[in-house]
């Protein structure tokens, strides 16, 4: 198992954070990584997620949300052809550190017979995209807020 962990602090209400997060028909307009989620931000409902890490090639996988607590936290599970070959779960939680200060943590834990081999070529590039993502979430929630 491998994983990929970030956080960040925004200068905005959880709720701005959660709408700004959950509202994915917008997400071209602000996320650098990735760049567009179809779908409903439901328990058990499938996505269609486009991400284009930095330097490399767009990729469309179909997650499923795996658990969804509005204003808290929601996850997905997206898997390379059956279980346990390449299983990612991509975490999204939000704490509020006051009235107008959020921290956003995301994550990524990888499991599978694969996960040695694609690791290796997807990390870096991911925990980029991640940290690329977490900046502009933060900059676009800060202006809406201010």
């Amino acid at each position: 198992m491998k994983s990929i962990n970030t956080e960040i602090i925004i200068e905005a209400t959880k709720a701005t954070v959660w709408q700004v997060l959950t509202n994915f028909k917008e997400y071209s307009n602000w996320n650098p990584f990735i760049i567009s989620i179809e779908g409903h931000c439901v328990l058990d409902s499938k996505l269609s997620i486009t991400i284009k890490p930095e330097g490399g090639k767009g990729m469309v996988f179909k997650p499923k949300i795996i658990k969804y607590e509005s204003a808290e936290e929601f996850r997905w599970l997206g898997r390379f052809l059956v279980p346990n070959i390449f299983d990612g779960e991509h975490i999204f939680e939000l704490h509020a550190l006051g009235p107008n200060r959020t921290q956003l943590i995301q994550r990524e834990t990888f499991c599978g017979i694969l996960v040695p081999l694609v690791f290796k070529k997807i990390g870096p590039s991911t925990q980029l995209g991640f940290e690329a993502m977490n900046l502009a979430l933060k900059e676009h929630c800060e202006k809406q807020h201010h």
